[in-house]
């Protein structure tokens, strides 16, 4: 397999013909269980999950492009590296007010372990992201409709991971 479908596909989740778009973003999960584990805080784990978004971007981007070229689709199902960028984006823009908010609700039980409690943060944020990915508000309509390129295909779940942050924000 070319190196451009094993990113594209993230590495195969988006070949799933169950919720490609849905299980892709669960491909992000080990990402950040990474950046959680081997930071000693929050804002350490926040820059590694930026670093890691920055990086899967450009090569997402390149991979994307010669994902269409190969394929003539664009935005196939199974280019699913947009997913997991877009929860990318909601984890390192809202990991602690995910923290503060599943907390606050009372979401994660007393006594819960550290890698635990990380996914329940996973969780909260991968249910508002999929939300926004899905639905697609106006903003996020737009690119999705206007801008048939790689750049489209990513910049739409960017803006998703921003809105379920600004929810999460709020809702802190």
């Amino acid at each position: 397999m070319k190196w451009y479908k094993i990113i594209s596909t993230w590495f195969g989740l988006g070949c799933s013909s169950f919720m490609p778009g849905t299980i892709g973003s669960l491909g992000a999960f080990p990402i950040f269980y990474f950046a959680a584990m081997s930071s000693t805080t929050i804002y350490e784990a926040k820059i590694t999950m930026l670093f890691f978004l920055i990086i899967l971007s450009i090569i997402g981007y390149f991979a994307i492009r010669l994902y269409h070229k190969d394929t003539k689709v664009i935005d196939d199902q199974s280019i699913v590296i947009d997913e997991v960028i877009g929860q990318l984006v909601t984890l390192a823009l809202a990991y602690e007010w995910i923290g503060s908010f599943v907390t606050k609700i009372n979401l994660i039980p007393p006594n819960t372990g550290y890698t635990m409690s990380l996914l329940y943060i996973f969780f909260v944020a991968f249910i508002l992201f999929r939300f926004f990915d899905i639905t697609k508000p106006f903003y996020i309509s737009l690119i999705d409709r206007y801008w048939k390129n790689a750049v489209g295909v990513i910049l739409d779940d960017i803006l998703a991971g921003i809105a379920a942050a600004a929810v999460l924000y709020i809702l802190q």
